[in-house]
């Protein structure tokens, strides 16, 4: 069984027209990587372990916007917690990346971030210039 795929795997395949990667042990799939297939008629993702996390929002939305081509039954989050027995197309990015099952650790940040030092000017103290003179 297959647990993880390359995310350009299918670059080379854009005229692929049917998929099926139903019972392997996939958690999530990569980003982007089913864009590349503008030719795919249908696709069989049931009977994996999705783990609906932030790292499944991309296949979560794919499955949402191309449900007719989610040919066999609706995938559905193994877990965690109440998230369990949930379809992928229902999930919203407030379901999986915000909150308890929120997976923080492969995140990146939201919002750009500056350096604060190279962010807050440092004053120069003109009183003690004006002692010194």
């Amino acid at each position: 069984m297959v647990e993880v795929i390359h995310p350009n795997i299918f670059m080379y395949t854009p005229s692929l027209q049917k998929l099926s990667i139903d019972s392997n042990q996939f958690h999530f799939l990569p980003e982007k990587s089913l864009d590349v297939l503008v030719n795919l008629v249908y696709i069989m993702l049931a009977k994996n372990p999705w783990h609906c996390d932030c790292n499944i929002l991309y296949l979560a939305l794919w499955v949402s916007e191309n449900q007719n081509k989610v040919w066999d039954i609706q995938p559905s989050c193994r877990g965690p917690g109440n998230l369990g027995g949930l379809y992928l197309k229902d999930m919203t990015f407030n379901n999986l990346c915000d909150g308890q099952w929120a997976s923080m650790l492969n995140l990146s940040p939201r919002i750009p971030v500056k350096n604060l030092q190279s962010a807050i000017p440092i004053a120069s103290n003109d009183s003690t210039n004006a002692k010194t003179q």
